[in-house]
């Protein structure tokens, strides 16, 4: 009965299961709140990585974490060991999308393309093997401050002047002016890089390519297989 419950239960929830012998906090210690396609839950969270070519799984694991991002290195790493070799693309939705993921992909020799969180990117270009980063109107962005987002730590980069600028009010309507906000730890540059290489027929293609193979390999375990849900209690 607790393991039904979609939400985290409230205390009156708890009295009831408890005075029935149940206790949902410890029905399994290693699972965590997270939040699914019917609400909030206490489980995991699977993956699985696809061969687009075959449709064959590669890789699999299960997760303690909600944040799909943690899991692009171990998938990676489990990918190469499977297949034998890095020698492969490896593309993912912008779930994954991670400075850690990034390095310990090119640390193993696999060839990223991962789709990028937000869309801050696309307003911006790089116009020099400087790295300088410009707006539409050539005026380059300067890094301003640390933020937070989806509690993750970013660098903040602005245009200074954005007020004076002959489209404020079209552009926008901030006297702080449009920004760039690039992972802690990532180049701006090649984050813009990379943007517009996923914008590029071939980064489409891929990205396709992924959505063709993984989504219909998970539509068979949970459809027609009709396994939706884990059968075993703890992580291991």
């Amino acid at each position: 009965s607790a393991s039904q419950l979609k939400r985290w239960p409230t205390s009156s929830e708890r009295e009831d299961l408890e005075s029935l012998g149940l206790d949902a906090r410890s029905s399994d210690p290693e699972a965590k709140v997270m939040k699914g396609a019917g609400g909030y839950l206490l489980g995991y969270n699977a993956q699985a990585a696809v061969d687009c070519d075959g449709g064959i799984v590669v890789a699999v694991e299960v997760a303690d974490s909600s944040a799909d991002s943690g899991s692009l290195s171990t998938m990676a790493a489990q990918a190469v060991r499977n297949l034998g070799n890095p020698d492969f693309e490896l593309v993912a939705d912008a779930g994954y999308d991670s400075y850690e993921g990034q390095r310990a992909c090119e640390a193993l020799g696999v060839d990223l393309t991962v789709a990028q969180q937000g869309g801050s990117s696309a307003f911006w270009s790089v116009v020099d093997e400087a790295g300088t980063i410009v707006c539409p109107m050539g005026s380059a962005a300067e890094f301003t401050r640390l933020s937070t987002r989806r509690g993750a730590p970013v660098e903040v980069y602005s245009v200074r002047g954005c007020a004076s600028c002959i489209f404020f009010g079209a552009c926008c309507t901030s006297d702080a002016g449009r920004s760039l906000k690039v992972p802690l730890g990532w180049d701006p540059a090649e984050r813009v890089r990379e943007w517009w290489r996923l914008r590029s027929p071939e980064g489409r293609q891929a990205m396709r390519d992924r959505m063709a193979s993984v989504e219909p390999a998970f539509a068979d375990v949970k459809g027609t297989k009709g396994l939706k849900r884990l059968r075993m209690k703890g992580l291991k």
